[in-house]
């Protein structure tokens, strides 16, 4: 069983429920907020009610980044940023941790813009390299854990769809898609993984 958690985009979750087809009626869908402990805390009781075992978690969620530079006035609006980016994945981490099974993965959403980090984002990439510091405590506080990093490449998404950034843009799907394969060959190997972009 799948279950996933959405906050605002209702259409997309419809849309999902759809693509989904027959496999639908192994999805479940929630609508709660990533940032709310109690709603989280609360799916996590409902599931152990329901005789489920979390086998795995992935963290995606992630605030839209607004172009800003690196100025003393901008300080605090970076300092938001990553607070707010981090806080989306720190929150379900912190809620689903004890009812993990004991060979469980959680994958850490990070981005190529590390490596290569856009000019107007210096508040995504110090984002991002926070949740990857997250990461690494994981792997380290729960050895049994499979931590897998993963450094997502460009996709069309909301924030690069735009006549100049799409054209090398990765559909999403393909991109999961390539993600679900390696999760389901790297079984039962525990420790921190990192996947580079050319590797999704």
């Amino acid at each position: 069983w799948v279950h996933a958690v959405y906050s605002t985009s209702g259409d997309a979750a419809d849309e999902l429920a759809r693509r989904a087809g027959p496999l639908g009626r192994r999805l479940t869908l929630h609508r709660a907020d990533a940032r709310d402990p109690a709603a989280l805390m609360a799916l996590c009781v409902a599931l152990e009610a329901n005789g489920e075992q979390v086998s795995g978690l992935v963290l995606a969620a992630a605030p839209p980044p607004i172009p800003m530079g690196v100025t003393a006035q901008a300080a605090a609006g970076i300092a938001d940023y990553v607070a707010r980016s981090v806080a989306l994945v720190a929150t379900p981490l912190g809620a689903f941790l004890p009812v993990l099974s004991s060979d469980a993965f959680v994958v850490f959403c990070s981005s190529a813009a590390l490596a290569a980090p856009p000019r107007d984002w210096p508040h995504y990439a110090a984002a991002k390299g926070g949740i990857e510091g997250l990461a690494r405590w994981t792997a380290a506080a729960e050895p049994a854990l499979r931590c897998v990093v993963a450094r997502l490449p460009k996709m069309l998404t909301d924030m690069t769809n735009s006549p100049g950034a799409r054209l090398d843009a990765l559909a999403p799907d393909g991109v999961a898609g390539r993600l679900v394969d390696r999760l389901e060959a790297d079984t039962g190997r525990p420790g921190l993984t990192i996947l580079e972009p050319e590797e999704l």
